[in-house]
């Protein structure tokens, strides 16, 4: 009984993993065009659709 039901999962995860895998030309394409995104939100101040708030050290103290 323990042996169908563990068939019986195995089948179901390997269907959805094969309905949901994403080609990873196109996780290239996705992760591309965030950086792109996340670069013009950190040029300007409405160039993009991400907001983006500029957060490095430009400063250290020296006392």
């Amino acid at each position: 009984m323990v042996a169908a039901v563990d068939a019986v999962a195995e089948k179901v995860v390997a269907q959805l993993r094969e309905e949901c895998a994403t080609p990873a030309t196109r996780l290239d394409g996705v992760a591309t065009a965030m950086e792109e995104e996340m670069r013009a939100g950190l040029h300007q101040e409405a160039g993009s659709k991400i907001k983006m708030i500029i957060s490095y050290v430009d400063n250290l103290p020296n006392g």
